[in-house]
């Protein structure tokens, strides 16, 4: 089958594109290292600019440039650090311009039309000069949700905001997908099977090489982490989006429809399902040394603590001789005193588990303060 060179770079483009959402959702229903959460994290954001920026290029100007020979390839250079630069100018100058704007009110559903004003008008903009608006909404994003979140933003705030982006991201996902299947029902697949299993062949392949030479001489990331962050480059809704937005009479749109969709189909199915046994096996998901019994003396000294009040209030509606009640109650604290001694062995053997403890005890005594004294 032909696949020309235009086809073949508008295929790397898309494949490079990863979305991370289901794995960081696996990440933390499992108790994974944030750090590696936030590196996988990264990497997308990274990865889904750069690749709009070459899709484009590769898409639409990529046979003009190499007509051209070495001029067309400077041309091609220029053009790629040009998007991707004003991209992130515009987009860091609104994002900052917008977290000096939510320190100025504390009304969430205000904040979260500025940032719906920040993330369409950062892509409008960037796109009106031809920059990556993509890149723009990216680096707004960050400044937006880090920067506007510290100095601005109430608790209140930020869960709304999250919460509303969270069900937005899901119904345009949603979108996505319902177009392709549209788009997917008029193309025969018959003949069709060895170039799909080829390209995901092709996709793991230079995943692999991607992630492993790149961390190489890194002495920060277990191997652990290395495969982890291999086998988590899921393809999602981007590289789907990306291919519908082809023009029609793009040579070779239906293939690279076909096999789009059936990367991220092998991406989410395969790779999402058997990331969690991956975790597992690579002994990632472990948690911190004494976080098991300090989680379990916690739950129990809770329930002790709620059947105390619960006796105190319920004693005298059931006419329960309060004899019996003060007898069951020492008892429960009784459990409550044993338990804080088993506590102290815990801090006395972990250390470090008490200083997290303290460390998000003053966190959030702080943040509390800080919102007292701007309210």
């Amino acid at each position: 089958m032909d696949f020309s060179i235009p086809k073949a770079f508008v295929f790397a483009a898309l494949m490079s594109a990863t979305d991370p959402v289901s794995v960081i959702s696996i990440f933390k229903s499992v108790g994974v290292n944030k750090w590696l959460a936030t590196v996988i994290e990264g990497e997308s954001l990274f990865n889904d600019g750069l690749s709009v920026v070459l899709f484009k290029i590769s898409a639409f100007y990529l046979l003009s440039y190499l007509d051209l020979g070495a001029i067309g390839v400077g041309y091609g250079l220029w053009e790629f650090f040009k998007v991707i630069s004003l991209g992130l100018i515009i987009g860091g100058a609104l994002g900052y311009v917008f977290s000096q704007l939510t320190k100025q009110f504390d009304d969430y559903p205000l904040e979260i039309i500025f940032s719906i004003i920040l993330f369409y008008g950062s892509f409008l903009l960037a796109e009106s000069v031809h920059a990556s608006g993509v890149i723009a909404v990216v680096i707004a994003g960050l400044i937006f949700g880090n920067y506007g979140a510290k100095i601005g933003m109430s608790p209140t705030t930020k869960l709304n905001i999250n919460n509303f982006w969270e069900v937005t991201a899901l119904l345009a996902n949603s979108v996505v997908f319902l177009l392709v299947g549209l788009e997917i029902t008029k193309i025969n697949f018959n003949d069709k099977w060895g170039l799909i299993l080829l390209s995901i062949l092709i996709v793991l392949v230079a995943r692999s090489l991607a992630v492993y030479a790149s961390l190489f001489f890194s002495k920060n990331f277990p191997y652990a982490w290395k495969h982890v962050i291999n086998w988590g480059g899921l393809k999602g809704s981007l590289s789907i989006a990306l291919v519908l937005s082809l023009p029609r009479n793009f040579q070779g749109r239906e293939d690279l429809l076909i096999i789009a969709f059936s990367v991220v189909l092998f991406s989410l199915i395969f790779q999402g399902l058997s990331i969690k046994p991956l975790l597992s096996f690579l002994g990632v998901n472990k948690k911190e040394e004494g976080i098991k019994e300090y989680e379990e003396i916690i739950a129990r000294g809770h329930r002790y603590e709620i059947a105390i009040l619960e006796i105190e209030t319920i004693s005298k509606k059931l006419f329960i001789s309060e004899m019996a009640a003060k007898e069951l109650i020492t008892q429960y604290e009784q459990e409550l005193s044993s338990l804080e001694k088993k506590m102290e062995q815990l801090f006395k053997k972990y250390p470090n588990l008490k200083e997290k403890q303290q460390s998000i005890l003053q966190r959030h005594a702080l943040t509390h303060n800080m919102k007292q004294l701007k309210n």
